[in-house]
């Protein structure tokens, strides 16, 4: 399922910035080409709602960290811009670029929740939530009949 989610966010930001954009979702060691992302999913939660003896909900809370590595001498209409200008463009993008985005079986849309950016060491962290309720189904067979005889010693 979060496989699915990294999915569908690389999908977004691909159509919102294009194939100049390398998109990575492992680690990487070497070999690192300005300007890239980097989709993380950090702390997945799972709560587990009880029903009826045939079927649980479960709320799960996945929240990702999209690493924007800027290049910092991008040129737009004949103007250098800066590391943190670029940083901040990119902001603005991915805020409404993954504001939504599909459900991972194409049923529904997943609404982007908790979005912030932060600036750490020269690189853009945008940390977004997507959250949604799941339901998973039991299998339940009736109880076979149960015989017992008692004696009272009086």
């Amino acid at each position: 399922m979060i496989n699915s989610i990294i999915d569908e966010i690389s999908i977004a930001i691909n159509a919102e910035f294009g194939d100049d954009y390398k998109i990575h979702t492992e680690s990487i060691e070497q070999g690192l080409v300005e300007p890239c992302f980097s989709i993380v999913c950090i702390n997945p939660t799972n709560k587990l709602f009880l029903g009826n003896t045939s079927e649980s909900r479960h709320y799960r809370t996945n929240q990702f960290c999209i690493h924007y590595f800027p290049c910092g001498t991008l040129v737009e209409d004949d103007e250098v811009i800066g590391k943190n200008q670029e940083m901040m463009d990119v902001l603005d993008r991915l805020y409404s670029c993954l504001e939504v985005i599909n459900d991972t079986d194409g049923n529904a849309d997943v609404r982007g929740t908790d979005m912030h950016g932060e600036v750490a060491d020269g690189v853009l962290n945008f940390f977004v939530n997507y959250n949604f309720f799941t339901k998973t189904t039991y299998e339940t067979s009736n109880m076979e009949t149960y015989e017992q005889n008692t004696t009272v010693k009086g």
